[in-house]
């Protein structure tokens, strides 16, 4: 799985890391997804293949997410994987940015999962 390099916010190179770890989650045969979840992932793996606003695609990564148990988080290895780059990624960006990426899911619900 990939990991998040520490290092700043790369739009690029983190999109591709992204697409990758949605990817293998949505691929995963042995998880079963809650309602309407495969769906944000899909539209994030959109969003990110057509060179999209990869904060887009991160808020709906983390949607999808929220909708797992915390439990399935910790221990679903491709679930980790994709919380572990979200919560780096939300960390990471910084500044104006930050606040485009509050305003897709609310401005304190960001943190709640991590």
């Amino acid at each position: 799985m990939a990991k998040m390099k520490n290092k700043s916010f790369d739009p690029a190179e983190d999109s591709e890391a992204c697409f990758k770890l949605i990817s293998e989650l949505y691929n995963a045969p042995d998880i079963i997804f809650p309602a309407q979840t495969r769906e944000k992932l899909l539209e994030a793996a959109r969003l990110i293949e057509e060179d999209q606003d990869i904060d887009q695609a991160l808020a709906l990564s983390y949607q999808a997410l929220k909708k797992f148990s915390a439990k399935e988080r910790l221990t679903i290895p491709e679930l980790k994987a994709l919380t572990d780059f979200v919560q780096s990624a939300f960390y990471k960006h910084q500044g104006k940015e930050l606040w485009n990426f509050y305003t897709v899911y609310g401005a304190m619900t960001g943190p709640f999962i991590f």
